[in-house]
């Protein structure tokens, strides 16, 4: 019995055109060729029960699908906000993708609350993706729902977060009936009421009469109302011009009450998000969060502002990927000063523009320079903020870069700090314990240190290491660099100095000449850093390989891995056939092996990055210089800094990209430029031919003689990683000290310097 179409409802969208379908039969009989995103299904808390006659059951018996098997390994939990939860990709031979479990939390639970969840829950789930949903009428079956309340309450749901903007292209409502074309008494009715919602819906002009009321949206639980009140009186005090509303609707009807949330937040420039406990805990919040993302996706100028005003538990994925501010109190703070200085802050980046001032500002450089960078652990914040004040002080027409005042809400918060070292010219680093043991720190450091040596470098960046925090020893990566003694009672009188310098540094252009006494011999002497890189991958390579009957070999035995193991591979699409000879090697040594390929599905690709054992990325210009690659290294970066053993593997297919210093110290397993691969495989035959036919790879590929002593190199060092005790995490960026070897640890005195 196949499914069959009886009526649809077409929306005009601000995202194009979106549909509405009522279909008739049984979901598990839906075509390969009707392939949807997701599959809803609703249960019980808990209780995926076979038994009885459910969507669940229809599944389990027709398709073999366990829906409890899917909940023992989710990918997205959801069910604490959301009342759901989001299985892995479901196997391809399936209509299906994915599959989303909503589940009744309490027993009082309405259709309207369990509906409003489902679409709440479809923001995280779609991930600003257009996806297609085929669902039953949600707890029409066990849970004793009206099929007709549902069927509206979902089609006037859809209708609304189609227009509003939510990246739902096509909902396939299916009415479960045997017979297709003799429908029972009960889903005529439904057709029927179906019929006159399109008559409705299709012809509402309501969002196309929206227009822009007012500047700033402040969205906030009914028991922060006054504290919403206070920083609405805050920003008014800037400027009596803005307008700004921060009343809370009355709830008369959800789907009005939408609607005129949409009405008021239509035009606004900032969404101010007063992020508290009560917040998280009211549904009606998390559907102005909603708006405000659908709303976002259309208008360039407004932005979210969440203000993190308590410590929260975890937070639902459409709040957590937003950057906030945080608006923590310490003891030394009141509320009215912490809304003052934030309300400046805003006012100052919100400047109600003409249209001839906008576009002046399109022909601004995007990448600004910053003068001062300063590196600092965020355990000790309360000093940078002490640092951060004098510097502002001394130097008031300065670029600073400051994390807490330069990072902007939604941002990519780790590419934002890399492109920033990208443009500095000088950077202030923050000596303490915690600086040490910060992975990011480090990294920091190891990108500042390339850029301040480096002979491929056009713009030298001028370092400043200042201790703010005693410590033992200087560890090997720091190098052997003077540092500024700032300790206790000396924090002040020395930052004082160094600020009221750098202003005359600055102004003369003299930085070089004035802090001559803080340069070691090892800042003083450039190096090529691409040189220095190569002859440590020479150095490694020859520690630990060597070349036995045209194939490299490794001088210790690396053992079969023969656990399960998922690992993915990213690359251009000229570098596949690096892949597939990759693939074709590591089988030999990882016989279960899972290989994974990225598909058209963003949700799939994170999900992926998030899980895999082990990622390997073929670095290249074509790949690293696209919004998606560095997306996708930073994504590994944050997985690679929580863990201990090595699973993120580089190999650089050609020249390393040079459009970003911190391509440049990436740990390459190899890079097939590198001039002693070409020397160790003069033995090989000159080509080498696969035919490969998996894994979504499909072709005849040729190599050269460099390439394959470079592939099964890298394949060797991957299939080390997994060996026990091997694959240590030697961070994400390689430290140059370290690369030439010629540091130890220091005790911190033989490091600091007083002013001259």
């Amino acid at each position: 019995m196949a499914l069959r179409k009886v009526d649809s409802l077409n929306l005009s969208t601000t995202q194009g055109p979106c549909e509405i379908q009522l279909m008739v039969g049984d979901i598990t009989n839906l075509s390969m060729k009707d392939k949807v995103d997701l599959l809803i299904v609703s249960a019980f808390p808990n209780n995926y029960d076979v038994s009885t006659q459910s969507l669940i059951r229809s599944l389990y018996i027709k398709l073999h699908l366990s829906v409890e098997k899917l909940s023992a390994n989710k990918d997205m939990d959801l069910r604490t906000y959301f009342s759901c939860w989001l299985s892995k990709p479901l196997p391809d031979h399936l209509p299906y993708a994915r599959l989303a479990c909503f589940e009744k939390r309490y027993i009082a639970m309405t259709p309207v609350e369990q509906i409003g969840d489902m679409f709440r829950g479809f923001m995280p789930i779609f991930n600003s993706q257009d996806t297609t949903v085929i669902t039953p009428l949600l707890g029409t079956g066990s849970q004793g729902f009206k099929d007709i309340f549902v069927l509206t309450t979902i089609v006037e749901r859809a209708c609304y977060w189609m227009k509003a903007g939510l990246p739902l292209r096509c909902l396939k409502i299916v009415l479960y009936d045997k017979d297709l074309y003799k429908p029972k008494k009960k889903l005529e009715d439904c057709i029927k009421i179906f019929a006159e919602l399109k008559m409705k819906l299709e012809v509402s002009q309501i969002f196309k009469m929206l227009k822009a009321s007012h500047d700033v949206f402040i969205s906030h639980s009914p028991k922060d109302a006054q504290t919403a009140l206070m920083l609405k009186t805050n920003l008014i005090s800037f400027d009596k011009r803005i307008k700004v509303f921060c009343e809370k609707i009355e709830k008369e009807d959800d789907d009005i009450l939408l609607e005129h949330i949409l009405s008021v937040m239509f035009g606004c420039k900032r969404v101010l998000i007063i992020l508290t406990r009560s917040y998280l805990e009211t549904k009606d919040c998390l559907d102005e969060f909603n708006i405000a993302l659908c709303l976002r996706r259309e208008s360039k100028e407004m932005k979210l502002v969440p203000l993190c005003l308590e410590d929260l538990p975890k937070l639902p994925p459409v709040i957590g990927n937003v950057q906030y501010m945080d608006c923590r109190l310490n003891s030394e703070e009141s509320v009215s000063e912490k809304f003052f200085e934030i309300s400046q802050k805003i006012m100052n980046e919100m400047v109600l523009i003409s249209p001839k001032d906008k576009f002046i500002k399109k022909t601004l450089k995007t990448k600004d320079r910053y003068d001062i960078f300063v590196s600092y652990p965020t355990r000790n914040s309360e000093l940078m903020k002490i640092v951060y004040d004098i510097l502002r002080k001394h130097n008031p027409d300065m670029k600073i870069f400051y994390d807490k005042e330069e990072l902007k809400t939604g941002s990519n918060w780790q590419q934002s700090i890399y492109e920033a070292l990208e443009v500095t010219k000088c950077c202030i680093i923050l000596v303490a314990p915690a600086y040490f043991e910060s992975a990011m720190c480090q990294e920091e450091f190891n990108i500042v240190v390339t850029r301040c040596i480096s002979k491929e470098e056009e713009d030298r960046l001028f370092l400043i290491p200042v201790c703010i925090v005693d410590v033992e020893f200087v560890p090997d990566w720091f190098g052997q660099l003077n540092i500024i003694d700032a300790r206790g009672s000396c924090l002040v009188p020395s930052m004082e100095k160094l600020a009221a310098q750098l202003h005359l540094s600055f102004k003369n252009n003299s930085i070089w000449n004035d802090f001559d006494w803080l340069i070691t011999k090892q800042l003083k002497k450039q190096i090529s850093v691409q040189d220095e890189t190569m002859k440590f991958r020479e150095r490694l390579f020859k520690e630990n390989y060597k070349v036995e009957k045209q194939t490299v070999v490794p001088r210790s035995l690396i053992p079969t891995c023969t656990d399960d193991c998922n690992v993915l591979f990213c690359f251009a699409p000229d570098d596949m056939k690096f892949a597939a000879a990759l693939m074709d090697s590591l089988s030999n040594y990882l016989p279960r092996m899972e290989t994974l390929l990225f598909n058209k599905s963003h949700q799939d690709r994170l999900s992926l990055l998030d899980q895999a054992d082990h990622i390997i990325m073929f670095v290249s210009k074509e790949y690293l210089s696209t919004t998606k690659g560095l997306e996708e290294l930073t994504i590994c970066f944050n997985r690679q800094r929580r863990v201990k053993h090595r699973f993120l593997h580089f190999a650089c297919t050609s020249e390393i990209p040079d459009h970003l210093s911190y391509l440049q110290i990436l740990p390459y397993s190899v890079v097939f430029s590198d001039l002693h691969l070409r020397g160790i495989t003069k033995k090989y035959p000159e080509s080498r031919t696969l035919v490969f036919e998996k894994t979504g790879i499909q072709g005849t590929f040729t190599y050269s003689r460099y390439q394959i002593a470079a592939l099964e190199k890298f394949a060797l060092d991957i299939v080390g990683s997994f060996a026990a005790g091997n694959g240590v995490n030697t961070g994400n960026l390689l430290n140059i000290f370290r690369v030439q070897q010629n540091n130890q640890r220091v005790p911190l005195n033989k490091c600091l310097v007083s002013w001259p």
